[in-house]
């Protein structure tokens, strides 16, 4: 009887033995990917790289493009502020004479106040949008005296004058 419980030992032995070696082989393996597979990625990663350097080259020259039009849409609004600035320097040159008292409504107070407001022509005055009217009848509290007075025909008619 001893014999096999001698025996017995000896296997239980052999056997953690064995379970040892096979845990210490299967944490030790490292999962490695076949050659073939990892030359595959490689392949991808670089046809990806080239993608996007091909999508790199192809915004750089979008954003050229967008530079050069902005560029160009600079300066023609440069021009045309120089266009309009000259104009309003060419209105207000020949426009300083204009006595706006001539035009029904307009008191010599209400003429500081359009001075000072940049108004010097009756050009000026006549081209006025309704717009420009509101927001100046807002300005001086006219109360709606610009339309009731009829300032842009009365201007339009006494710059007309003013050219013959």
């Amino acid at each position: 009887m001893a014999w096999l419980v001698i025996q017995m030992w000896l296997w239980l032995a052999l056997a953690a033995l064995l379970g040892l070696i096979v845990g210490i082989w299967i944490c030790t393996r490292k999962e490695t990917l076949p050659a073939d597979d990892l030359d595959i990625e490689v392949a991808h990663l670089r046809a990806r790289c080239e993608e996007i350097d091909a999508e790199k080259i192809r915004l750089r020259a979008r954003v050229a493009e967008l530079e050069a039009e902005l560029s160009d849409q600079m300066a023609a609004h440069r021009q045309a502020s120089a266009s309009v600035e000259n104009a309003k320097e060419e209105i207000s040159g020949q426009a300083d004479t204009d006595d706006f008292s001539k035009i029904k409504g307009i008191g010599p107070m209400i003429e500081s106040k359009l001075r000072a407001l940049g108004v010097r022509s009756f050009l000026e005055i006549s081209n006025w949008t309704d717009e420009q009217v509101q927001g100046i009848d807002e300005k001086l509290r006219l109360k709606g005296r610009i339309l009731r007075d009829n300032w842009r025909e009365q201007a339009r008619i006494l710059s007309e004058n003013d050219d013959d």
